[in-house]
């Protein structure tokens, strides 16, 4: 979580402020969250919406100018702080949930500092003992996922450590992910543009492995 931001937030708190405190996000209902502007102490509601489904998590990103706001629903989206504009498409991370394959809780979203990529995360805890995470790579403006969704589990029979952090590089081109408390110790990264080379040979590959007929674009 930012330092600016609440966990288990309630009706009527403030749930994240700007960096600079000019701004701030309330919460009004369970479903609704509206965007304030602090003026000279006095507060000035600049836009207000509300979601399909309970708010878990919300942040400022890209300098204060984007608001990335999280449902139960498992439902990432992002908003243009000043115009109450939201920024391409809802992000649901559901649409890759198999039958066995269900969080139970979302975590915290990020977003690259190239405003291009979107890395969801949610948690099982399965009693007594077996933590599984999930991370998910998603195009902003469409929405759509970049990779596979990845899955950890702390039962990993070759005995290394579970992967339970990830974080997106400063391109974008990276999913890095590494153990508890290792934020600084990448032990796995996942390239998510592929070199040029390889681009080329797509059209191809998906042709002989997939039976699918695709163009270069």
């Amino acid at each position: 979580l930012s330092p600016r931001e609440i966990k288990f937030p309630k009706v009527g708190d403030v749930v994240v402020r700007t960096q600079t405190g000019t701004r701030f996000v309330r919460l009004l209902q369970r479903e609704e969250l509206a965007v304030f502007e602090n003026q000279g102490g006095s507060e000035k509601q600049i836009w207000t919406h509300r979601f399909a489904a309970p708010v878990v998590h919300v942040r400022f990103a890209r300098q204060d100018a984007w608001l990335v706001a999280q449902t139960g629903a498992f439902t990432t989206e992002v908003w243009d702080v000043r115009t109450g504009q939201r920024i391409g498409r809802p992000i649901e991370e559901a649409r890759l949930f198999a039958q066995d394959q269900t969080p139970t809780r979302p975590l915290p979203s990020l977003i690259d500092p190239q405003q291009n990529r979107l890395l969801t995360r949610s948690f099982f805890w399965d009693p007594p003992d077996s933590a599984t995470y999930w991370f998910g790579v998603w195009d902003i403006t469409s929405g759509l996922p970049v990779i596979d969704r990845m899955k950890t589990i702390n039962e990993d029979v070759e005995g290394r450590p579970q992967m339970e952090n990830a974080e997106l590089s400063e391109d974008g081109n990276l999913l890095l992910l590494s153990a508890r408390d290792e934020n600084v110790v990448v032990r796995e990264c996942i390239q998510l543009t592929p070199p040029a080379e390889v681009r080329a040979m797509l059209p191809d590959a998906a042709e002989g492995l997939g039976g699918l007929k695709i163009g270069e674009d």
